[in-house]
């Protein structure tokens, strides 16, 4: 696969006096937690929202709660059965 330049931004609303304020404000925030949603830019224009999975962050599922019906989690029928 051919590289190719990506625009990448996100934004952070900050209060501030000057924009080199705003901008140190955006820095510090983003260094004690980095965004969570970018939005890039190919170069044809094209722009895909992209989700930053953390690493830091753990998703718990307890599959009980997830099956409503635990007995149709196995398939019974023979391949290509169903319709």
């Amino acid at each position: 696969m051919q590289k190719q330049k990506y625009t990448v931004s996100t934004s952070v609303t900050v209060v501030a006096e000057t924009p080199q304020a705003a901008a140190q404000q955006a820095s510090e925030l983003f260094s004690k937690s980095p965004p969570e949603r970018f939005d890039v830019m190919d170069e044809s224009g094209s722009t895909f929202h992209v989700a930053n999975d953390h690493p830091q962050r753990s998703i718990d599922t307890i599959e009980s709660e997830v099956v409503q019906y635990p007995e149709f989690m196995e398939n019974d029928a023979p391949p290509g059965a169903g319709g």
